[in-house]
């Protein structure tokens, strides 16, 4: 199970019964409101694809290539183990 902890903003990641558990377990300590699926979190998309998870900010993307047109064009692309 993967949580990820962003000031009140909480994503959990795992197994249905581990998660179940946790969040038992939570509110046993803390008020906690569940608001469903996520389709973002701290400004990042949030994209699934069958057993896989993507966060990508391709707005921000956007947002910057308008700002600063081709200019984005000459940025040097570098290669992550994400993008392998």
């Amino acid at each position: 199970m993967i949580i990820c902890l962003y000031i009140d903003d909480t994503m959990i990641v795992g197994n249905e019964i581990e998660i179940k558990k946790f969040k038992e377990e939570i509110k046993l300590h803390f008020k906690t409101k569940e608001e469903g699926e996520m389709k973002d979190y701290v400004g990042c998309m949030i994209q699934k694809k069958n057993d896989e998870m993507f966060l990508h900010q391709s707005y921000l993307i956007d947002k910057l290539k308008k700002e600063f047109g081709e200019e984005l064009n000459e940025i040097k692309k570098v290669e992550t183990p994400a993008t392998k």
